[in-house]
C-alpha cells in the first residue's frame, strides 16, 4: 500500500534555532509526494510564561489556547501544526497522580491531531514519532495503517527528560510496528524491545553546505578585530554539555593566533564558557538558521567536533560531521562513538586532547583541493534525499508483510 499521508510528531520545531534530524526527513518526505502533518511537541503553561515575549510564543497564541490558526503551510506538501497548550508535569514524580496528568495532556494533543484528521480527511496514513515517546495518539474512528517510532539520542542521558522519557520510550518502541534510530549505539539498545529496528543515519543538506566550497561568493566579515586572524577554527552546532571545555581551553591557548569560531545557541550553564569568553581568539555567534552556515563554514580553515566521550555521546551521529565534508573542510574529532569511525578516511580522528590539537595544525597544512574534493564526494551521497528513500523502502517491506 502506498502511504502518502503522514502524522509526523517531532520534539524539533519547524522553525527552531537549528537543524534537526527531524525536520529534515519530514521536509523531504513531503518533496517525495507525501503529504506530512508536523505536529509540534506542544508548549507547556510554563513555557508560555517564561516566552512569551518571543515571536515564535506569540504568533503561537490563539493556536495554544483557542486552537485558532493552528496549521501552517510551510510549503507544498508540508503543513505545521500547533497542538493545545499543556501543563507543566516533567518535574512530577513517577506515579499515579502523574499518570493521572499525563492523560489529561495527551486528551489535549488527541484532539489537536484528531481535528487534523478530520478536517484533512485523513484514512490511510501512518503514525511517525520522532524522539517523543511523552505524547501518544490514537484514533478509533480512522487508525493509523502503521506507527513509526524514531530514537536520535539516548534519552537516558539526558538530565531533563530521562526521569520518565527512559520508560516511555521503551512502551513507545515496543508498541510500534516499525523503530528508527540514528546509530549503532542506538540500534542495539531500541533493538531489545522491538526487532523491527533499522539503522538509518544522520545527513546533510549536500547541497547547501556544497556552497560553502565557491570562493566566489562573498566574504563574510566578523568585525576588524577578529577579521585580522589569518587562521579560523570553525565548531556548528548547539554549545552544550556535549563539548569538551577543557579541551576547548586548550585549544585557544594553544594557538593564540587562530580564531575559534563557535556557531550555535548557547545551551549550557557550565563555567568554562565564561573562561572561553575572556580569550580574545574567541568569538560566539549565538544562533543561525542552516542557510546562514555557509558563509561561516567558507570562513573556516578547519572544523572540529569537540565531544566528551562517554555514555552520552556514543549514541551520538552528529548532524555536523555530514555538513562539515560537505564543504570540503577538513574535520578534527574526538574519538567518541563506533559511527565516527566510519569517517576515518576522510577525518583526523583523536584519542586524545594532546593529539586533537596537534591534529588541528596537520588538517591545515594537509589541506589542499584535492582533500577537498576527496571529502565532498565521499558525502556525496549522505543527503535527505537518501536517507529518506530508505525510509520509504523501509515503510513498503513493513506493509507488504502484514
Amino acid at each position: 500500500m502506498d502511504f502518502s499521508q503522514i502524522i509526523y510528531i517531532a520534539l524539533a520545531r519547524w522553525d527552531g534555532q537549528y537543524a534537526s534530524t527531524a525536520f529534515s526527513i519530514a521536509e523531504e518526505l513531503s518533496n517525495q509526494q507525501k503529504k506530512i502533518y508536523y505536529i509540534e511537541n506542544p508548549l507547556t503553561l510554563k513555557d508560555i510564561l517564561l516566552k512569551i515575549h518571543k515571536k515564535e510564543t506569540s504568533k503561537r497564541l490563539g493556536a495554544l489556547f483557542l486552537g485558532i490558526n493552528s496549521t501552517y503551510k510551510i510549503k507544498n506538501n508540508l503543513i505545521a501544526v500547533t497542538p493545545y497548550a499543556v501543563l507543566p508535569i516533567n518535574w512530577m514524580p513517577k506515579g499515579k497522580l502523574y499518570g493521572i496528568f499525563t492523560k489529561f495532556n495527551n486528551s489535549l494533543f488527541r484532539k489537536s491531531v484528531e481535528r487534523v484528521i478530520r478536517k484533512e480527511k485523513l484514512d490511510d496514513y501512518i503514525i511517525y514519532n520522532s524522539f517523543n515517546p511523552f505524547y501518544t495518539f490514537s484514533s478509533k474512528s480512522r487508525p493509523a495503517k502503521l506507527s513509526i517510532y524514531q530514537s536520535v539520542d539516548d534519552i537516558s542521558q539526558s538530565e531533563y527528560i530521562k526521569k520518565h522519557g527512559v520508560n516511555l520510550e521503551k512502551k513507545y518502541a515496543q508498541s510500534s510496528d516499525v523503530v528508527l534510530v540514528t546509530s549503532s549505539h542506538l540500534k542495539k539498545k531500541l533493538s531489545k524491545y522491538n526487532q523491527n529496528t533499522h539503522l538509518v543515519a544522520n545527513a546533510a543538506n549536500v547541497k547547501l553546505f556544497n556552497k560553502a566550497f565557491d570562493q566566489e561568493e562573498n566574504e563574510l566579515n566578523l568585525g576588524t578585530s577578529l577579521d585580522k586572524y589569518k587562521v579560523v577554527i570553525g565548531y556548528v552546532g548547539n554549545i552544550c554539555h556535549r563539548l569538551n571545555y577543557k579541551l576547548l581551553l586548550k585549544i585557544v591557548n594553544e594557538y593564540p593566533e587562530y580564531l575559534l569560531l563557535m556557531v550555535g545557541p548557547i545551551n549550557d550553564n557550565n563555567p568554562e564558557i565564561q573562561n572561553l569568553k575572556k580569550h580574545t581568539n574567541v568569538f560566539f555567534t549565538g544562533p543561525k538558521k542552516p542557510a546562514e552556515l555557509v558563509p561561516y563554514l567558507r570562513k573556516m580553515n578547519c572544523s572540529i567536533i569537540p565531544f566528551l566521550k562517554n555514555e552520552l555521546t556514543k549514541s551520538i551521529y552528529p548532524l555536523k560531521i555530514n555538513e562539515y565534508l560537505a564543504a570540503g573542510l577538513p574535520v578534527i574529532t574526538t574519538n567518541f562513538s563506533e559511527d565516527i569511525k566510519s569517517f576515518k578516511d576522510v577525518i583526523y580522528l583523536s584519542n586524545n586532547e594532546h593529539d586533537f590539537t596537534i591534529q588541528i595544525q596537520k588538517a591545515i597544512e594537509e589541506n589542499n583541493l584535492a582533500t577537498a574534493h576527496k571529502r565532498m564526494e565521499f558525502v556525496a551521497s549522505n543527503n535527505w534525499t537518501n536517507r529518506t528513500l530508505q525510509i520509504l523502502d523501509i515503510i513498503k517491506n513493513q506493509s507488504d508483510n502484514e
